[in-house]
């Protein structure tokens, strides 16, 4: 696991953490945790309750803009708490999705670590612009 004060170049105690559940229907499919220093956090993710998207909540609150910086993909097995709120057994594959946001500027400014339930878990990167659509090529002769 990333070194989180360090990645956010903060002081631990300089820093909040918040733990979040993501459903699908009645069913958790992942559990993220957030790193932000303390003075950004605003008071609706102080206190417990549904918050519709934690990170565009937080960055409009702290009047600022954010852009990844860093994501790496790992796996791990389920621990009891994880496997506890997700609702399979410990040691169940789950995908950990992790990295540092930061600000226009390069300031870090959170760290996330999302763990998901492996089997339901698909992440498709594209690296090729598609451009424009082929030109269609006219059908031979019969």
């Amino acid at each position: 696991m990333v070194d989180v004060p360090f990645a956010l170049g903060r002081p631990v105690a300089d820093l909040s953490r918040v733990e979040s559940v993501f459903s699908i229907g009645p069913e958790s499919w992942g559990i993220s945790t957030y790193w932000v220093p303390s003075a950004l956090l605003p008071r609706e993710l102080a206190a417990p309750g549904p918050v519709e998207n934690l990170v565009r909540t937080l960055a409009d609150s702290a009047g600022i803009t954010l852009e990844y910086d860093w994501r790496a993909f790992s796996a791990i097995g389920a621990d009891i708490g994880d496997a506890d709120i997700l609702g399979v057994p410990a040691g169940s594959p789950l995908l950990v999705r992790e990295g540092v946001s930061c600000t226009p500027d390069g300031e870090p400014v959170l760290y996330v670590r999302r763990r998901i339930q492996g089997e339901r878990a698909r992440f498709v990167l594209n690296f090729r612009d598609p451009g424009p659509p082929l030109p269609r090529t006219p059908t031979s002769p019969a």
